[in-house]
């Protein structure tokens, strides 16, 4: 589905062929009733009507805030590991 973008007439492009497709893939499996433009038509409007959210940058932002508030009651690797740290200091 596309649509242009002219200020004083919109076109709708609608693909028939990926409006069947949907239609079909909705339907159980072995069903036989034909697919009528009706089917089509209401395949078209349910998708037009679809309104999927968008994520924000205050999405990113609390999911980083969830996340550093989750790490703080964690340990780093070198609290929880004191001798692979030393064996580190070592190595060097």
């Amino acid at each position: 589905m596309a649509e242009s973008r002219h200020v004083s007439q919109v076109y709708t492009v609608v693909s028939e062929a990926a409006a069947f497709e949907a239609v079909k893939r909705s339907r159980a499996v072995g069903d036989k009733e034909p697919i009528t433009t009706g089917h089509l038509w209401e395949q078209v409007a349910k998708d037009m009507s679809d309104k999927p959210y968008k994520s924000l940058a205050l999405d990113l932002v609390e999911a980083i805030e969830r996340i550093l508030v989750a790490a703080k009651g964690r340990r780093t690797v070198a609290e929880a590991n004191p001798r692979q740290e030393a064996s580190r200091s070592y190595a060097r």
